[in-house]
């Protein structure tokens, strides 16, 4: 993606011929890399948690807080994933394609929403690991 827009941009300002479709193609990466990243955070329990309100609690406390946050976060990636499957629907709908290299986009609404989705089944279980534990 990087090496695609370095390239790019030096075609553009120095010998004034872009690449074409580099900003297609660059889109379609960055969706990947997000939505192949939300799983990854997902699967490994990366995500960025702040910590500030529950550093003084007990660690039932923290683990209840932290299986209400992990619920939440499970419903959410689930609407969102919903969300994204509607779009890609309507874009199937009328056929839409990148313009210039003509990739069809509903495949990749709805892989990013297939990964939406699995983020948000790896989410779940981690929320019941909370609900299990004790630091009591």
């Amino acid at each position: 993606m990087i090496f695609l827009t370095v390239v790019d941009v030096l075609g553009r300002y120095v010998v004034n011929t872009p690449v074409p479709g580099a900003v297609e193609v660059t889109e379609i990466l960055l969706a990947a890399a997000v939505f192949i990243g939300l799983l990854a955070a997902s699967l490994d329990g990366a995500h960025i948690a702040v910590s500030v309100f529950t550093s003084n609690l007990s660690g039932s406390s923290k683990n209840a807080i932290r299986f209400v946050t992990s619920i939440i976060s499970a419903s959410i990636l689930l609407i969102i994933a919903w969300q994204i499957i509607k779009v890609g629907h309507r874009i199937k709908y009328y056929s839409g394609t990148t313009p210039t290299l003509e990739i069809p986009l509903a495949p990749i609404a709805y892989g990013t929403a297939i990964l939406c989705l699995l983020a948000s089944l790896v989410t779940f279980p981690c929320s019941l690991d909370y609900r299990s534990q004790n630091d009591d």
